[in-house]
């Protein structure tokens, strides 16, 4: 995942931004209340600590929102420890939806070095990239250059995260290429009062004269569009579920999900395998997206399904808003019906209690390693400190089938792969069944 979720936690007292290096404690925050007039308009603002006082930066706001934005901040209280001079706090929108019940909603940019205490006013918006696809070098196409081209892609992002690319301000070529690489891409939406909805990000690709693209880290995608579009009254929660739940998942960095009722896509012609990530938040709203690597022909089925589970976000302390993990759903085709694969290392439940069609995976564990040592020639002439990444692919032996380099110099890898080839796995299962499975390992030179 591109950008992790921030940590957060929700509370009925102040909003509190805690940095690496600083602690802000903002009291007094409250709805914000307009009028019809003021219906479906966005003010992003930058918090800062400023001269000893809370800042705003309100040139972004729309004109007729500025003066109510700038007088309710201006009855914020802020605390900072300790005082360090200037510095950022955070971002926040005001969103008013075309439907004014209630007034605006308030929403802050998870940043990933932050963590996030809420009061129940403010709603955390998720601005990152569930999965990402590698960027190729220029298309054989494309125009010769020995100059760095560059391609503008605005992304129109689903509720769902999935995006829509149109490039510009680039060479027909190198503008699908970056289309094409950017639709397979899964982003994080935002998400007000247990309702996601549509958001917009400006990307920058990076074509050098030689070697793979770059894009560079997105800024938080534009509000506007999906605030119109957005129906924000109150919804009322689900209901709690009775009984147990079917299973526990518990992921890392997160809150657990407790899984109570299991809806299943309806079985494909088509065989396949979709990976899915289910969310669901304090009020027991629930998401799910498709991620890297699911067919477009199973993404709609996979989906549909797993956004009608019954789940109940596991509360830590004083409770998470929002608990997640990720599994997939396998269509073996012809007509039959899939199975689901969990991480059987986030699974509470015992294995054998899982309902039928749930199968636990797990994957390869190393309980032989063999530190690498550069040879021959590499180690007369010496060799700097270096991290060499592999993927291994571990058979049923639990031995390393197949070996395919990600980053190593080339005079190292010939010595990484030959000790990789003594590494010892406890092969991977799903269910019952001991299975192939790939694994990402690093090896490191100590230098010479």
């Amino acid at each position: 995942m591109y950008a992790l979720l921030a940590a957060f936690i929700a509370t009925a007292g102040p909003l509190v931004v805690e940095w690496p290096d600083a602690r802000f404690e903002i009291d007094g925050i409250e709805r914000l209340q307009t009028d019809e007039a003021q219906a479906g308009q966005v003010c992003p603002v930058g918090l800062a600590w400023t001269d000893g006082a809370l800042a705003s930066d309100l040139q972004d706001c729309p004109e007729a929102l500025q003066a109510t934005v700038g007088q309710t901040i201006g009855d914020w209280k802020v605390t900072a420890d300790p005082d360090l001079g200037d510095h950022d706090i955070a971002r926040v929108w005001f969103v008013q939806p075309a439907v004014t019940t209630g007034g605006a909603h308030i929403g802050i940019e998870q940043h990933h070095a932050v963590q996030l205490t809420l009061p129940t006013t403010i709603d955390p918006l998720p601005f990152g990239i569930f999965a990402r696809h590698p960027v190729d070098g220029r298309p054989a196409d494309a125009p010769v250059d020995t100059n760095d081209a560059t391609c503008t892609v605005v992304v129109d992002v689903d509720p769902r995260g999935h995006p829509t690319p149109h490039a510009s301000d680039c060479d027909e070529a190198l503008a699908r290429a970056a289309e094409a690489t950017l639709a397979a891409w899964r982003f994080e939406v935002p998400l007000f009062n247990g309702g996601s909805f549509e958001s917009r990000a400006t990307l920058l690709v990076t074509y050098p004269s030689e070697g793979p693209a770059t894009i560079a880290f997105p800024p938080p995608p534009s509000l506007e569009e999906g605030a119109r579009a957005m129906e924000l009254v109150s919804r009322e929660a689900p209901p709690m579920p009775e009984g147990e739940p079917l299973f526990v998942m518990d992921a890392p960095h997160v809150a657990p999900v407790k899984v109570y009722e299991i809806v299943w896509p309806t079985a494909s012609q088509v065989a396949g395998v979709c990976p899915v990530r289910l969310l669901v938040n304090s009020r027991r709203f629930r998401w799910a997206f498709s991620q890297q690597g699911c067919p477009e022909a199973l993404s709609n089925l996979a989906v549909s399904a797993a956004e009608q589970w019954v789940m109940v976000a596991g509360l830590r302390g004083e409770g998470d808003r929002q608990a997640r993990f990720d599994g997939r759903f396998v269509f073996p085709g012809g007509g039959e019906p899939p199975t689901f694969v969990i991480h059987g290392a986030q699974l509470e439940t015992d294995v054998e209690a899982l309902p039928d069609g749930v199968v636990s995976e797990t994957p390869p564990n190393a309980y032989k390693r063999v530190a690498p040592k550069a040879r021959g020639k590499t180690r007369r002439t010496g060799y700097p400190k270096t991290r060499c990444e592999f993927v291994v692919r571990v058979d049923t032996r639990g031995r390393a089938s197949d070996i395919d380099t990600r980053t190593c110099p080339e005079m190292l890898e010939p010595d990484a792969v030959k000790a990789i080839r003594k590494w010892r796995w406890m092969p991977a299962r799903i269910g019952d069944d001991v299975v192939e499975a790939e694994v990402v390992i690093a090896v490191n030179f100590q230098g010479a």
